[in-house]
């Protein structure tokens, strides 16, 4: 599906979404990201950019990817909405978080995931942005990042 968009600020959303809900049957995966890049049109970051957390709410509402629901889905992508806001693009922010005492990336792992929670307003992501102290958390972007 990354294919799809020529642009990386594009990548870079696809890969998330893509990434966070990468469980369960194959086919229902794919079903959901489609789902989610019909309603976001043919700009994924664009979308993100111009939109509001209340448009993203009502863009999803119904959307159901196993435990994960449109209210998730919509906070995770207000989280990434701020990053882009703040940073310019997601790679950026992830960098923000690397700092050279740290063993490994995990770390910078969690602080990207802090910083996408911190913009996710008063509506909790679940599972799809887990919480930065948790090790869990590392699994999808560690993925989308090519870890």
């Amino acid at each position: 599906m990354l294919y799809n968009y020529p642009e990386v600020g594009d990548k870079e959303v696809v890969g998330s979404i893509s990434s966070a809900v990468a469980y369960g049957n194959v086919r229902q995966v794919f079903n959901s990201i489609g789902t989610v890049l019909d309603t976001m049109g043919s700009s994924p970051r664009r979308y993100l950019l111009e939109c509001t957390h209340t448009d993203f709410q009502h863009d999803l509402d119904g959307f159901v990817h196993r435990f994960a629901t449109g209210r998730h889905l919509a906070a995770m992508l207000a989280g990434i909405k701020g990053v882009l806001e703040t940073y310019g693009t997601l790679q950026d922010g992830f960098a923000a978080g690397v700092e050279k005492a740290d063993a490994n990336y995990l770390p910078a792992l969690g602080r990207f995931a802090g910083a996408i929670r911190s913009n996710c307003g008063q509506t909790d992501p679940g599972h799809l942005i887990d919480h930065p102290e948790r090790a869990v958390h590392a699994s999808a972007f560690s993925c989308f990042l090519g870890g």
